[in-house]
Formats: C-alpha cells, sequence, structure tokens
C-alpha cells in the first residue's frame, strides 16, 4: 500500500523536479484538481448510462462471470439458514477435485477473491446462478459507481492566491530554543544520494553556473 501511494504522488510530481518549492506547490495543486475534474467527468458519463461499476472494475467483474461460466463448477450443497455454500471445481487435464467455502453473508470465500477485490468470484457467481440471487447485490459498495462519483464530485479547490492576500493570523510561529538537540559533529543524512552528492561533480556545475 506505501509503495502504491508512493506511485501516485511521484505521477502528479513528474516534471516537477528541481523547481523552486512555489513552483513545485502551484503545479502539485494544478495537477490534483485536473485529476479529479477528469474524474468527476467520467463518474458523470458514468451516471448518465447507469453503468454501476467504472470500467476497470467492470471488466474484473466480467471476467469472473465467464470464468464461472466456462469452468467445471459443482454445487455440492447449501445451507439457507447460514448462506454457506460449498463449491467442487475440476479443471481440464487434472482429476484433483478443489473445494471452496462460501459464506455469502459475511461476504467471503475460501479462495480470498472476493475479501481482497471487493468483487465476487467466480465461485460466488456459480452460487448465485445456482440459487438465483443477484450477484451484482454483492459486489462491495465502496467500488460502485455511486461511490466513486461522491468521491471526485466533494472535493472543493480554492486558487492560490498570492502572499500579499493571505489573511492575517491571529497567532505566530516562533521556534522553541529549549527544543533544539545539539549534537557534536556533523548530523547524519537520510536523504538518498544523486550525481550532486560527489562534491567534485557540485564544483563542476557549479562552475558551468558561473560561466
Amino acid at each position: 500500500m506505501t509503495t502504491n501511494m508512493s506511485e501516485c504522488f511521484n505521477g502528479v510530481l513528474v516534471g516537477a523536479r528541481r523547481l523552486p518549492i512555489t513552483a513545485i506547490v502551484r503545479i502539485t495543486f494544478q495537477r490534483t484538481k485536473n485529476f479529479f475534474v477528469e474524474r468527476d467527468k467520467l463518474a458523470t458519463k458514468f451516471q448518465r448510462t447507469n453503468q454501476r461499476f467504472i470500467d476497470n472494475i467492470l471488466k474484473l467483474y466480467e471476467k469472473e462471470a465467464d470464468e464461472g461460466v466456462t469452468s467445471r463448477y459443482y454445487v455440492d450443497g447449501y445451507n439457507n439458514a447460514l448462506q454457506i455454500a460449498s463449491v467442487s471445481t475440476f479443471y481440464d487435464g487434472s482429476k484433483k477435485t478443489y473445494t471452496y467455502r462460501v459464506k455469502l453473508s459475511t461476504r467471503e470465500c475460501s479462495c480470498g477473491k472476493w475479501s481482497f477485490t471487493g468483487i465476487p468470484c467466480s465461485h460466488v457467481m456459480d452460487v448465485c446462478r445456482h440459487f438465483h440471487f443477484e450477484v451484482s447485490e454483492l459486489v462491495h459498495a465502496v467500488i460502485s459507481t455511486q461511490m466513486y462519483a461522491s468521491i471526485y464530485s466533494s472535493a472543493l479547490f480554492l486558487s492560490l492566491a498570492d502572499e500579499e492576500e493571505w489573511e492575517e493570523t491571529p497567532f505566530m510561529l516562533m521556534h522553541d530554543p529549549d527544543r533544539l538537540i545539539q549534537r557534536r559533529g556533523r548530523d547524519v543524512t537520510t536523504r538518498i544520494h544523486n550525481d550532486f552528492s560527489d562534491s567534485k561533480v557540485f564544483s563542476n556545475y557549479r562552475g558551468l553556473e558561473a560561466s
């Protein structure tokens, strides 16, 4: 999850490197705003066409539905009170049988796909098809088009004003010198070193700037 979040930030910040901090802030603000505007338009399109899921989720949903139709699944039993079913799977070229336990009440399947993606797996779809349940109602609400639209339509972006237009604050940020920890020697940096970390490369670069 941490890696995915970092890649999302990098996707917004790409092209903003080696710029003044004010330019980086403005570029980040503008690209984030465009990101939300584009997805808000996309959500409106989905709602107008009564599409229940966005394209990526719809593809996964249809893939699981096709697998449930083409594969050799057999529902061994169903407990109506507990809403638990057992599904046996036979793969081509293999005599081994795999059995999966589906719990509709808790939205779980022993294969783990349903809990991981929020989309009913092919075993769940086969159970719903067997007992005439509406499988689309079992998709997690978080990945629905309605939730997608509510996320990107509720964002409010105000333009960044110049410093002269900032409102005066009733407080002042002041550094507490008592919290400053004095250590002997030079502090150890944790930044990732690059080509400019080399003193020779940096001095050559400064020489080019001066020329």
